[in-house]
């Protein structure tokens, strides 16, 4: 049955290999709030499936497309947009489970799509800015620069210096601030914007591309973001394979005057165990 939250040019792919207990939990939170039927196509990508997961989706209500080769991050997330035909797609890993209602990811994935239409972004991401396990790391590196506004004076002086001395690296970090300051709009206009809706707009400049949780239109990944990725000549790889953040964290991005919507988040990162890379 159709969703009154229905959108018709909207596909959504999950990856997955292997990880199928953390499958499994994501697709659970996924049916309960009604997510799975609010989409033109809702599927799985399995390399190197086997019947255990082709089963859950099933179970579900969701196709499965399986492979029987392991596609590496980059060629899975390739792979996920290749076997939608909607305009814009939604790509997640297996390791995300929904922490909103369907009202509340409806608001905020058509905040998206209208971004998207009105020219304004070329990605938006819905990683919940409220998950810890996820944002810790990054707040911990990013606060060294932006301190949070409850900070000690001493803090912000040691801030305050580490930015005079490494401008170019406190340029790269503020986009981060939008996880954790209600001002960040405010540290750097130029590439930060907050919107009515609870969103920011950000230039590329200041925020590195991320796999978690994003919408893109389809045809601007493959031939903007894959085929780039693809023919990128880096030397880190994760089990043998591109993962295509490593291959976007480079001048292509940072350069291109692109900018990406961070809304109030739908997803957290919660692997149950090994999720297969």
């Amino acid at each position: 049955m159709t969703s009154k939250y229905y959108f018709d040019d909207v596909g959504v792919c999950i990856l997955s290999w292997k990880g199928y207990d953390s499958l499994q939990n994501a697709l659970m939170t996924y049916q309960e709030r009604g997510f799975i039927s609010m989409f033109a196509q809702f599927k799985v990508l399995l390399p190197e499936g086997t019947n255990d997961g082709v089963e859950i989706c099933k179970s579900f209500n969701v196709e499965p497309i399986v492979f029987e080769q392991n596609l590496g991050i980059l060629g899975g997330f390739e792979g996920m947009a290749n076997v939608l035909s909607t305009k814009y797609g939604i790509f997640l890993e297996n390791d995300l489970p929904l922490y909103e209602n369907a009202g509340e990811a409806y608001r905020q994935i058509n905040d998206a799509r209208n971004a998207f239409e009105n020219g304004d972004i070329v990605h938006a991401t819905f990683k919940h800015r409220d998950n810890p396990n996820t944002l810790n790391e990054l707040i911990a590196k990013t606060s060294r620069y932006y301190p949070r506004e409850n900070a000690t004076n001493f803090e912000k002086f040691v801030a305050n210096l580490r930015r005079i001395l490494r401008p170019k690296k406190a340029l790269r970090l503020v986009g981060a601030t939008v996880y954790y300051r209600n001002d960040a709009q405010d540290l750097c206009p130029q590439y930060i914007k907050k919107c009515e809706n609870g969103a920011y707009i950000l230039g590329a400049k200041v925020l590195n591309w991320s796999n978690m949780a994003f919408m893109i239109n389809r045809e601007f990944f493959l031939e903007k973001i894959i085929n780039f990725a693809k023919e990128a000549k880096t030397k880190r790889r994760i089990n043998g394979f591109k993962n295509l953040e490593i291959e976007m964290n480079s001048p292509y991005w940072k350069n291109s005057g692109w900018k990406i919507m961070v809304h109030q988040g739908l997803f957290k990162h919660e692997r149950q165990s090994y999720r297969g890379y």
